[in-house]
């Protein structure tokens, strides 16, 4: 026996603690009650007669955290229900279980009586290290024939939310003498009625207005908003404001669309 590993103090155990010896098996002996036990020489020489259950080979110890399992949501519930009397239920389970009791629990009877799940096994390892629930797949679902939201104005948007806060229907949503003339004109241009319509049923996005800007053909002037003065006027500068043709006409200038001297050009 090595006297220095006997002299050198530790600290690192204490009295009462579990302990495993490092050793190999050299031989076997009988002992007094004519029993076989297992000779094993510890690494720093010394030999034990040990019995075969105070015994682990080398791949009995393993890193816990590496067995623990990953399972369904629905074994993970089962355990949980079962774990008290573990042993007992999965027995009781695949031997006496009633057909009701399993049809009720259809998924995870299934999944015990898949021997590619190795769900005995696995059901133990749950028991002894632990586990975690598997992350359950989410899908995205379409429908084939799912309508796809028109798109609309700004003030058709404004005139559907209005119609349907003071509870009109779409009929009257859409009668000339209830709603106003941008309105109006609108709904009888090209098929915009049964966008109207379909907007009304299936709901809508709101179109980007269009934009443009306003020059004067003969002296290149563009028209200019000065935000800090709240002046509208034809820029010396060459400063141009892009305009919705709501704002143009909200500012009194509509005109500019029909005249034959104004440059019109929409821009992004």
């Amino acid at each position: 026996m090595n006297k220095d590993l006997i002299e050198t103090p530790r600290f690192n155990f204490f009295i009462g603690d579990e302990v495993l010896l490092k050793g190999k098996i050299v031989g076997f002996d009988v002992d007094e009650n004519k029993c076989v036990e297992n000779v094993v020489r510890l690494e720093y020489g010394q030999t034990l007669n040990v019995p075969n259950n105070n015994i682990y080979i080398t791949d009995d110890i393993v890193d816990k955290s590496k067995i623990k399992v990953v399972v369904p949501q629905f074994v993970a519930d089962w355990y949980e229900e079962n774990k008290d009397s573990f042993e007992f239920n999965v027995w009781d389970w695949i031997a006496f279980r009633d057909e009701a009791k399993k049809s009720e629990n259809r998924e995870f009877n299934n999944w015990i009586n898949n021997s590619r799940e190795n769900p005995i096994q696995t059901l133990v390892n749950m028991h002894q290290f632990g586990y975690e629930v598997e992350e359950e797949k989410r899908y995205i679902v379409s429908l084939i024939d799912e309508p796809q939201p028109v798109k609309v104005p700004q003030f058709v948007a404004e005139h559907i939310e209005h119609s349907k806060e003071i509870g009109r229907d779409l009929q009257d949503a859409m009668n000339s003498s209830l709603i106003n003339k941008q309105v109006d004109q609108w709904l009888y241009t090209k098929n915009n009625m049964e966008t109207f319509a379909r907007a009304w049923l299936d709901g809508y996005e709101v179109e980007k207005e269009k934009r443009y800007t306003v020059v004067m053909k003969a002296t290149k002037q563009p028209l200019y908003y000065n935000a800090m003065d709240k002046k509208l006027f034809f820029s010396m500068g060459g400063l141009a404001t892009k305009f919705t043709r709501k704002q143009l006409e909200e500012a009194g200038v509509g005109w500019v669309f029909d005249c034959p001297g104004i440059e019109i050009e929409e821009v992004e």
